[in-house]
Parts: C-alpha cells; structure tokens; sequence
C-alpha cells in the first residue's frame, strides 16, 4: 500500500446527517458509481459530473456500462437526467467523448430518441443530428417506423428551449417549417401517438392494453371523463368495463413500483374536506380508477419470477424519506414482500423511532398500500433498533443462524441514527484520533451479532436517495450497495454474489455487451 493509499483509507470516515460514524466511499469509484449513481435526482450537476469522472478514469468501458445501466428503462434503472448530464458533460471533455461518440448509435435503445439533444451546443451535435437524420428517412420509408417522431421536437412547442431545438433539427434535416410539421404529423400519425388521438377526439381508437407504461397512468382520469364519448362507437369496449374485466391486461414494463403507490395514496388517504375534519369516504372495491392502479401493480414486471428467494426487506419510514424517497422505499417493500417466495413472505421491517414488523394484507393492492401508510411513522432514523428487534428475536427463542434471514435488503437514503447500544461512542462527535479507534454504526451492529453468536446476513443497502455520499461498509462480510427506483436488480441479487461481483454480474449482461 501506498502512503497516498494509506491515507486515503484513514480518511474514508464521515458522519450520516444524524451523526452515525460511517464510511465516505467503498474505495472504488466505479462501484460508488454503481451504489449511488441512480439515487442522484436531488444532487447538483456538479455532483453527478464529478462521480463520473472518476469512475471513468478509474474503468472507462464499466463506467460506459454503468452509464448506461442507469438511463436502461426496461432492465436497469431508467434515470434520465443523470444520463444526460453526463452526455453533456463528457461528449465536451476530450478524454471522454471518442467513448461516448462510439456509443451514442444504442442511446435510443437504452433511453429515449429526445436523450440525443444532450449533445446540442457541444462538439458532438452534429453527430447526434446525424443519426436522428438518418433514422427519420429509414421512418419516412418503412411501415413500422421507431418512436423517433414522437420525440423530435416541434417548432410550435409551448417551451421556448422545445422550440430553439426544434428549430436546430428542422435546419439540420434541411426542411422547410411547413415540410418539417408535416414529416412529425405523417409519422406521429402511422405510430398512433396517444397524446394526438386525445388532442383529436378519437377516444374509440385508443386501446388501453396499447398504451405505453407511464401514460396509462398519467391520463387514466382523462379516459374515464371521455368515456361516454368512446361508447359512441358500440364495437369497443368502455374504460370501465375495462377496468372491471380480469382477463384484460396493462402495459407497464418500464412502470416503477413507486409510481403506482403513489396513485394508490392518493387516491385511498382521507383528505380534509373543507375547514372540517370529516374525512372523505375511501373509494368502493369496483371504482373505476381503483380497479385500474391495480391492475398496473398486478402486471409489473416480476423479476422474482416465481423463485423462492429468503429475504426481509427493511424500510426506512422517517422524516427524512417523506414524499417520493418513502414511496419508493415501502414500494419495493411491498413488492419484495408480495414477490419473493420465502419464510418471509407478505412481510417486511419497517424502521422510523422504532421498528415495526409489516403484514403486507388487505383486500386488493390499494388496500394493502392504504393500510401500510398508516403505520409509517415519519420521525428519525434508528435501523440500529430494527437489527436489534431481529437479534432479540432470535435470542429468546434459541433460533439457529439457519432460521434467521439469508439476505437483509435495506431500502433508506443511508442516513442512520448514531449508535446507542453499548457499543456506542463518545457522546459527543469523537475527534479525528477518536474516529479511528470508534467502531462505525454497522460494524458495531456486527460485533453485537458475533458477541450473541450470529453473523449478520448478506446486507443489500438499497440507496433510494444519496442526499450526500455515505457507505455503510462492513469489512469481511457480505455486503452489496444498490441504488435507483426500479426493482430489476432483484434479479441479479438472487444470484447470491455480493459486493464487487455483484455490480458486475449486472454490467456484465448481455444487454450492455454492445457499450465498449
């Protein structure tokens, strides 16, 4: 080891924002990256730029990877502005952009058509019009053209950056305006783009199993406001007898968890009405919009696919993680509990003040979502009590380390409580000497295990929103580091690999071959 080496590592301690001793990175830039790249939506550009640099110094082709690991909408984790940020950003930087040149033709397959405007006003603009060029006159020739017109923008768009790139790709494409609204109509027109049919009045021609993921969702409340409109034509079926019909299906395979329990909140938490505190009536069993949000959670993608997989989902319910960070945690609680075939099935551990051991019941999804929120409790960050709960648990009862959970998937923003066992430190924050003879928070859980004869299990900790950078590291036990909003990782988890090998049985997959 180096001195440079050393002191790195003598200096990789931090503290959570409620004062828990932890780590600062896991000493690999890449698989920083990796652990907290896809929880970035709240940091500054400045912050995302930086761990991307230095996760391609450290790997170029795995940071590539990585990259576009992230931005996957149908098997990564479908973040958007990380992905064009960093577009931005290194098609500038003469040692990145040849990379990300060489790679831009699979920004489409992996993203969006619109992801290429990350390139304007930088040195690789004409290569990101070139390809949309080409693209668009393949589309103007074959009958079944790609989504490319859907995401050009328009010249008569209500945003004036819209209208500034609309007016760049009209140019390129060497168009008149006339020509260029025409070419948009005509394609948008032959890949029945949902929102024209709206604009249209042509509700009848809309076919709810058709529609892409996220609209379903956005515009299920316009679908039902038209739909005495769209049984004018008696040949289609209504939005409601949709909805009430059991054998029809969704499409949500690019759908987050987090969104449709956001939808099931809303729509099942009592609101006040008026200046009293009478609380609105929850909607009946067979309400339209209910029979829809769950129907979208019954057709998610399940990446368990039916596999038995010993795991206990905790969830980190407090103040901190209010609004969508919560959402997605207790989503992917849900789903791990509903999904995972176990000895822990339809349950999961909540931590806020205290932890709490969830029975995921209820008549239907909305139910069981209405029934969660009420118990999330919204105040600190204690997970230190929820491994307690577990390690008592198993104590009292004489439990073998074969009946404790195999894997412990932590879904929080890792910004713990300080310790308060008896192997907590100083009372107040210890000095730098002080630092390094402390025990970080979980290594502290780990030595409590041992001390009662039990190894902690192979701990996932699930970033859902990396405010700051912390790692909960743990040396010499299996510990892997996740991040994002999409449970497609599931599936690599249940390979059993850990740490290192476990970011790289993902980027290792067939599907990111192709990025070099």
């Amino acid at each position: 080891m180096t001195m440079l080496n050393a002191l790195k590592n003598d200096t990789n301690l931090t503290f959570t924002e409620n004062g828990a001793l932890t780590h600062k990175t896991t000493t690999s830039n890449l698989m920083d990256m990796f652990a907290m790249g896809a929880a970035m939506r709240q940091r500054d550009e400045s912050d995302i730029i930086l761990m991307w640099r230095k996760a391609f110094q450290e790997n170029p082709v795995y940071a590539l990877k990585c990259l576009f690991y992230i931005r996957d909408v149908r098997g990564g984790q479908g973040e958007r502005r990380f992905f064009r940020t960093i577009l931005t950003d290194a098609a500038k930087q003469a040692d990145s952009r040849e990379a990300i040149r060489r790679n831009m033709k699979h920004i489409p397959e992996f993203g969006r058509w619109d992801d290429l405007y990350a390139f304007i006003d930088t040195p690789l603009q004409e290569d990101a019009l070139s390809i949309m060029k080409h693209q668009l006159a393949l589309d103007v020739e074959c009958k079944t053209p790609s989504l490319l017109a859907k995401w050009l923008k328009s010249e008569n768009a209500s945003s004036k950056e819209s209208t500034r790139l609309g007016n760049i790709t009209r140019s390129y494409l060497g168009m008149t305006h006339k020509e260029y609204r025409k070419v948009l109509a005509a394609l948008r027109t032959r890949i029945n783009v949902l929102e024209k049919l709206m604009s249209e009045n042509r509700w009848d021609e809309i076919e709810f199993d058709k529609i892409p993921s996220k609209a379903g969702l956005i515009y299920k409340n316009a679908f039902a406001r038209h739909d005495l409109e769209r049984m004018k034509n008696e040949n289609v079926q209504s939005y409601a007898d949709f909805a009430k019909d059991e054998n029809t299906k969704v499409n949500a395979g690019t759908l987050y968890p987090y969104e449709v329990v956001e939808k099931a909140i809303n729509l099942m938490e009592p609101q006040p009405q008026s200046y009293t505190w009478a609380r609105r009536e929850k909607p009946a069993l067979d309400n339209t919009d209910r029979l829809m949000i769950n129907k979208y959670w019954d057709n998610l993608t399940d990446y368990f696919n039916g596999a038995t997989f010993n795991a206990l989902a905790m969830v980190d319910t407090s103040g901190s993680m209010l609004g969508t960070p919560m959402n997605v945690a207790v989503s992917f609680g849900l789903y791990c509990a509903e999904k995972a075939n176990g000895p822990f099935a339809n349950h999961y551990i909540s931590f806020s003040s205290r932890p709490q051991l969830i029975e995921c019941e209820g008549v239907d999804f909305c139910d069981k979502v209405d029934r969660i929120v009420a118990t999330n409790l919204c105040q600190n960050t204690n997970i230190e009590a929820a491994f307690n709960m577990l390690l008592t648990t198993a104590r009292r009862y004489k439990m073998s380390q074969a009946d404790l959970p195999q894997n412990i998937i932590v879904i929080s923003d890792m910004e713990f409580d300080r310790a308060t066992g008896n192997y907590s430190y100083w009372n107040e924050r210890p000095n730098e000497e002080q630092m390094h003879m402390a025990d970080t928070l979980m290594e502290g859980i780990a030595k409590q295990w041992r001390a009662e004869g039990y190894e902690v299990p192979h701990l996932i900790f699930w970033n859902v929103n990396a405010r700051q950078s912390n790692i909960p590291m743990l040396d010499g036990s299996k510990v892997s580091y996740v991040s994002g909003f999409s449970p497609s990782i599931f599936q690599s988890i249940m390979t059993g690999k850990s740490g290192y090998d476990l970011m790289m049985e993902v980027l290792n997959k067939e599907r990111y071959a192709c990025i070099q």
